[in-house]
């Protein structure tokens, strides 16, 4: 398969996998009094909890995911910088929850994988859209 196919089937998924980012942040952000009484006491209290500012970090970090995978898949050489704004809100947001507010005795080993694939196809995107700018496939 040459490069260009490659560059644009990995800019196709990653538009998925950042789509399903965005889905997830308009989802936890609707969530109402109830819903939250329906998660895990852990859960229901890390949402309800969460600032402003979290709230607009999660939501910067889906959606320059998602550009930055637009980006990819139009082969344009913008995309790095937006995966690395999407990468370093996804680092700032996760975190902050790992580390500040839930701690990590109290996360279940499940979530920690799941925050750990995330930020890795967060790096990874921002890793292949740097490289394919560098070598000119990225315009």
């Amino acid at each position: 398969m040459d490069k260009a196919k490659t560059v644009l089937i990995v800019g196709i998924v990653l538009i998925l996998w950042n789509l399903l980012g965005i889905y997830a942040f308009v989802h936890d952000f609707a969530q109402t009094p109830a819903d939250l009484a329906k998660l895990p006491a852990s859960q229901s209290a890390m949402y309800a909890g969460m600032r402003s500012w979290e709230w607009g970090v999660y939501g910067v970090g889906t959606i320059t995911g998602f550009i930055g995978a637009l980006g990819i898949a139009l082969k344009r050489g913008w995309a790095a910088l937006a995966s690395l704004i999407s990468l370093i809100a996804v680092a700032i947001q996760f975190g902050h929850a790992f580390i500040a507010r839930v701690g990590a005795n109290s996360w279940d080993p499940g979530a920690i994988g799941f925050v750990g694939f995330i930020v890795l196809i967060c790096a990874l995107q921002y890793y292949l859209a740097r490289r394919w700018a560098g070598k000119g496939l990225l315009v």
